[in-house]
């Protein structure tokens, strides 16, 4: 992160996602002294997101410097249709 890294991180259990998301949100992000975030820090998709929340989601955390780091995913709902372009890291 302290190089500009953008991380997707993918995985086929929401349980797998609740249990990262609840462990980030106890940790501070890299130097800074902010905990994680969801929608500030890191974002989330999964068969909840709505069509439209997705797209928003998806352009915003292609842009550079937008202070969104990591983007957790389902991989049932994160397979059609996506264009991370913004991640250097999976």
């Amino acid at each position: 992160i302290s190089a500009g890294d953008k991380i997707l991180l993918f995985s086929q259990s929401l349980l797998s996602l609740n249990l990262i998301e609840e462990f980030l949100q106890n940790k501070y992000v890299p130097n800074t002294t902010k905990k994680w975030q969801k929608y500030t820090n890191y974002f989330r998709l999964d068969g909840s997101t709505t069509g439209t929340e997705r797209e928003r989601l998806i352009k915003d955390f292609n842009k550079p410097n937008n202070g969104v780091w990591l983007f957790l995913l389902s991989t049932r709902a994160g397979c059609l249709g996506i264009n991370l372009i913004g991640a250097n890291r999976v």
